[in-house]
């Protein structure tokens, strides 16, 4: 009995933050949204109730951070900017992640509205207690919706084709690059392993902390990957290169709270 009333529990707790809101935000996927943001008119936000405003404006400035990353109140890319817009680039975020009966339950109306979608846990943003997650899941949305498309030669995770797909098959052989989850493919191993690639690129000692990445920093980048420095030193785009996205934008601009 004591199991069953756990499980009814998680299930009543789930339906409370996935349930429509009275006020939620016409501009997000479905109405489970009450809180959010739009960062440089392109990638929006969107938060459930069980979400914290302060998580929504922390994922809201390090959005901010990875597309003006020297901080000067200019998008670094305007090509990319417009992609995002476009593609109705949209992070999700839920207390503790989404079920997958309610993605399979909201899928079709996402899908129908055209929203290229990222999750993220408030649990997972900014907890001082664990490595923060924000920077890679919004950087898995800019890239996917944003690079992918304007330059899908270069940053095209869904082709062997691509020079991210090159640099992945790079690592792999020389031993630099490892990612253990069975569910990830090929094509999913080459974003991951361009974020990592960007972690040390930017000296991010704590997203290179574990086994996966071997390269740990910016100078071993260097000496070690040259297919990715000529990803990232590439004259035909900008690709951030000043700043790990911490959070705290300097700039006033760039960024609208919903509602």
């Amino acid at each position: 009995m004591h199991g069953l009333f756990v499980i009814a529990f998680l299930i009543s707790s789930c339906s409370n933050e996935f349930k429509s809101q009275d006020k939620h935000l016409e501009q997000c996927p479905t109405k489970i949204f009450d809180k959010g943001a739009i960062v440089f008119e392109s990638i929006l936000v969107c938060g459930t109730s069980m979400v914290p405003q302060e998580k929504i404006a922390h994922a809201a400035n390090v959005a901010a951070q990875w597309l003006d990353n020297n901080q000067n109140g200019v998008v670094d890319n305007p090509a990319v900017l417009k992609e995002l817009k476009k593609n109705k680039a949209t992070l999700l975020m839920s207390e503790m992640g989404f079920s997958e009966i309610f993605m399979i339950q909201n899928f079709a109306e996402i899908e129908k509205g055209g929203f290229f979608i990222q999750d993220l846990y408030a649990e997972e943003t900014n907890n001082p207690r664990q490595r923060d997650a924000s920077q890679e899941e919004i950087h898995h949305l800019i890239w996917g919706a944003g690079f992918a498309s304007v330059y899908p030669e270069v940053f095209d995770d869904q082709s062997s084709n691509s020079e991210i797909y090159a640099a992945w098959e790079f690592s792999d052989e020389k031993g630099y690059y490892q990612y253990d989850d069975p569910t990830c493919d090929d094509f999913c191993k080459t974003m991951e392993h361009l974020y990592k690639a960007t972690a040390a690129l930017l000296n991010s000692s704590s997203d290179l902390a574990e086994y996966e990445f071997m390269i740990k920093n910016s100078q071993e980048l260097q000496e070690k990957h040259p297919l990715m420095m000529d990803i990232f030193l590439s004259e035909e785009y900008e690709y951030p290169k000043t700043m790990w996205p911490d959070g705290k934008y300097l700039q006033d601009a760039g960024i609208v709270y919903l509602p």
